[in-house]
């Protein structure tokens, strides 16, 4: 039976990527094309204004839980994805909101997800090949950005992307080639359900 499959659209977002945070090299044709798509952090240092009690958090193209979530995903036998523990810095304005029970600020990890090539079809943006350097770019289309609207905000009955059932190997979160946020399966959702989840939102998604 096919999973239900969701896109993973953002989180709570409690500061920022610091100066120390370091990714692996990319390359850029003069087209203006960038691979890889999503960047994968070899260091990460996350810089908190303030701690609102999410074990999920949101950075530029990347995501980061909470030791305790990180352990439960484990537990679950959450596939696809490691963890790479991040610096945390603190702004001299930092506090933990008062409506969290806990008075000190936990460690977190980024979420190193590691299929990100899954083929999908999507009708926010055109597949064009550069004939420059041979790579794939997607442009938005015409009727693009109301599709995407839709699909964050779970409104119409059309899914906003299509994944490619038989390209998937039974990752519970990934990426597509075209996309810039994950794709999670049910179980994640379900695993992280069991915590804070603060601002997290969630966009359409289905297999073809």
């Amino acid at each position: 039976m096919k999973p239900k499959i969701y896109i993973l659209e953002s989180a709570s977002v409690d500061g920022e990527l610091g100066t120390d945070t370091k990714e692996l090299a990319t390359n850029k044709c003069e087209c203006g094309i960038i691979r890889p798509l999503i960047p994968k952090f070899i260091k990460v240092e996350y810089i908190f204004d303030t701690w609102e009690g999410s074990d999920v958090l949101a950075g530029s193209k990347s995501f980061f839980v909470s030791e305790r979530l990180k352990n439960e995903m484990i537990n679950d036998g959450i596939k696809s994805v490691e963890f790479l523990k991040i610096e945390a810095s603190k702004r001299e304005y930092f506090e933990i909101d008062s409506s969290v029970q806990k008075n000190t600020l936990p460690d977190f990890y980024y979420l190193d997800v590691l299929n990100k090539n899954i083929y999908c079809v999507s009708k926010i943006y055109n597949e064009i090949e550069c004939n420059k350097c041979g790579l794939k770019k997607w442009e938005l289309k015409d009727n693009g950005l109301d599709a995407l609207i839709k699909g964050v905000t779970g409104e119409g009955s059309e899914e906003s992307l299509k994944i490619k059932y038989d390209s998937w190997k039974g990752e519970d979160i990934f990426y597509c080639e075209m996309h810039n946020k994950p794709i999670i399966t049910e179980q994640f959702l379900s695993c992280i359900k069991k915590f804070d989840i603060g601002n997290l939102k969630l966009g359409n998604a289905s297999w073809i």
